[in-house]
């Protein structure tokens, strides 16, 4: 594809984005790091593809003083996978990777079917499998530059040592033990290896950080609720997710992620598939819950084809993101003025952790609710699977008598 072929594409792509609704400032700033990257394509003579786009980015990157993984970096590596998949596809998506993991080299035949074995076998989170990548991807990296031949203790032992010269963080120190001893396990059982290195592995102390985050009274809960424009079409949306927090203690990702067909109407519960832990939970569709969603259904949300119940009041039309919804929360949140606020942690966890009190309070077992207290792995997520219904009910704040036509299924 020539030059003039590719920038009359992404002028095509321009085009699809406007009738997208994409703010004009969006527009610009695509077609920019677009026309840059076809640019570098033009100078070097090559197609387009995700390969010589990481290429292009770690180049830039470098060029600029900018680390790989950084915000600024990584929004251009969005501009221009977007731009690739719409060469590819013929049509502008959001769901493209914003991140092209480098596993070639000696290893890349042990690394490609151990990536496959914890995706499909232990259904790993999304943000969890992120990091079991990014950690292969640093060992596979540090064992190319070292000119290694073998894994083998010297190499296991230089590595963290060389995290930690590097101000790698505990954190992620830790996290890189706890998954390199499991894929040495695991290339030892699939005889990649001969010695089993996964007690090789540094054992690294790392505590983390057990307080007990912050919790909303009943009245800042109400004052919330209360701060929302519940007539307005961004009012009734955000009110049908801010209660879905309140009443169940979701995590904004199954909030956001939440499909027409996790909704049992008929039986008047929620069938949620949990994002995190890929764990389905059934709660009882409270009538709250359930008018809050129907008006927002039948009079607020526009048309479109997404599977998913919440979407942007005005702009494309996609998924809503957790960080938008912690914004939309964060909004009623300082609306409230609630005393010490920017002292506390007040996001959508938070939320939970209300619920958890209030469920402690009207006598609920501490194993019940000890998870969402934790934090401490994906298994906090079985308090869900616990909550027993009427504990559960008990709970709901007091409401206007339930109009039972909302309930009519044809909307």
């Amino acid at each position: 594809m020539t030059t003039e072929e590719l920038l009359k594409k992404k002028e095509e792509m321009i085009e699809v984005m406007r009738n997208l609704l994409y703010t004009e400032y969006s527009i610009k700033t695509f077609s920019s790091r677009i026309g840059i990257y076809i640019h570098f394509l033009s100078q070097n003579g090559k197609a387009p593809n995700y390969d010589n786009a990481n290429e292009f980015i770690k180049e830039y990157s470098r060029q600029n003083g900018k680390d790989e993984d950084s915000y600024f970096v990584n929004k251009y590596r969005y501009s221009i996978f977007k731009f690739i998949y719409f060469l590819e596809n013929g049509y502008v998506t959001k769901r493209i990777p914003t991140r092209i993991f480098d596993f070639s080299g000696d290893m890349s035949e042990s690394i490609e079917n151990y990536l496959d074995f914890i995706t499909n076998q232990k259904k790993l989170a999304k943000s969890t499998l992120y990091d079991y990548k990014h950690t292969i991807e640093d060992f596979n990296r540090f064992f190319k530059i070292k000119k290694a031949t073998s894994i083998n203790d010297s190499l296991i032992k230089d590595y963290f040592i060389f995290m930690k010269d590097n101000g790698k963080s505990l954190n992620l120190m830790y996290i890189a033990a706890t998954v390199l001893k499991h894929y040495f396990k695991y290339i030892y059982e699939k005889n990649y290896i001969d010695i089993d290195y996964s007690n090789s592995v540094p054992k690294i102390k790392y505590i983390r950080n057990r307080d007990l985050p912050s919790v909303f009274t009943t009245d800042e809960i109400k004052k919330i609720i209360e701060g929302i424009d519940r007539n307005s079409d961004v009012g009734k949306r955000d009110y049908a997710m801010i209660i879905l927090a309140l009443r169940y203690g979701l995590r904004s990702s199954d909030i956001v992620s939440l499909t027409f067909d996790e909704i049992d109407w008929d039986n008047n519960k929620l069938k949620i598939n949990q994002v995190k832990t890929k764990r389905m939970v059934e709660l009882p569709l409270l009538p709250e819950v359930g008018n809050a969603i129907i008006d927002y259904l039948k009079n607020s949300r526009r048309e479109s084809d997404l599977p998913f119940v919440f979407q942007p009041a005005k702009g494309p039309l996609k998924t809503l993101s957790t960080s938008a919804f912690y914004n939309i929360l964060n909004k009623y949140i300082k609306k409230a003025n609630i005393e010490n606020i920017d002292s506390r942690h007040h996001g959508p966890h938070s939320l939970r952790h209300s619920l958890a009190n209030e469920l402690l309070k009207n006598g609920d077992t501490l194993p019940d609710i000890s998870g969402i207290l934790g934090h401490s792995s994906t298994e906090v997520t079985k308090v869900y699977l616990s909550i027993d219904y009427p504990s559960l009910k008990k709970f709901a704040l007091p409401m206007p008598a339930l109009n039972s036509r909302l309930y009519n299924k044809e909307f």
